[in-house]
C-alpha cells in the first residue's frame, strides 16, 4: 500500500528510486533491527533515543520516536528522493528477515528536506489518521513493507 496526500504526488513522481542508497543513510540499516519491550527499532537510531516505551501510550508512537530521523541530517540534496530509496531498502531487509510484522513507512516534506518514520503495523494503534491526509500542511507519504514482496 502507498498512500500519497496531493502536496506530495508530484514529489514522488519526480523521485528515481532505482538509485543506491546514500551510504551515509546505508550506515543506519548497516547494523540492522532489534527488538525491545515489544518494540523493534534500529539499532543505530535506538542508540540516539533517550526515551522508554513506557513514556509512550503505546508501542507505536515509541517505535516511531525512535524510529524517526531527518534525512538532512545526513545527505545535502535530493532529500525526498533518498527518503524514498532508504524507505525501498529499509523494507527489503526487513522483508528478508522473514518478519511476520508489517512495517509502516512514513515520508514527510519538511522546511529544510525530509523526515522519515516507521514502526510495526498493530491492531488498534495508528500513527496517523491515513483518512485525512490530505490535511497535513506539508507533503506525506505513507507506505507498507508488504508493497515490496
Amino acid at each position: 500500500m502507498v498512500i500519497l496526500n496531493d502536496k506530495m504526488v508530484p514529489l514522488y513522481c519526480k523521485s528515481v528510486i532505482e538509485k543506491e542508497l546514500d551510504i551515509s543513510l546505508l550506515s543506519l540499516l548497516n547494523e540492522g533491527f532489534t527488538y525491545k519491550n515489544g518494540c523493534w527499532v534500529l539499532k543505530a537510531l535506538c542508540k540516539k533515543a533517550y526515551a522508554k516505551p513506557t513514556d509512550f501510550i503505546d508501542e507505536t508512537g515509541y517505535e516511531c520516536f525512535v524510529n524517526s530521523f531527518h534525512i538532512d541530517d545526513y545527505v545535502s540534496s535530493n532529500y525526498i528522493e533518498e527518503a524514498f530509496i532508504f524507505i525501498r531498502d529499509l523494507f527489503k531487509i526487513w522483508n528478508k528477515a522473514a518478519n511476520n510484522c508489517v512495517l509502516k513507512g512514513f515520508i514527510t516534506q519538511t522546511d529544510y528536506g525530509a523526515n522519515v518514520k516507521f514502526h510495526v503495523v498493530r491492531d488498534g494503534e495508528n500513527w496517523i489518521n491515513e483518512g485525512e491526509i490530505d490535511n497535513f500542511e506539508e507533503a506525506i507519504c505513507v507506505v507498507t513493507s508488504n508493497t515490496f514482496n
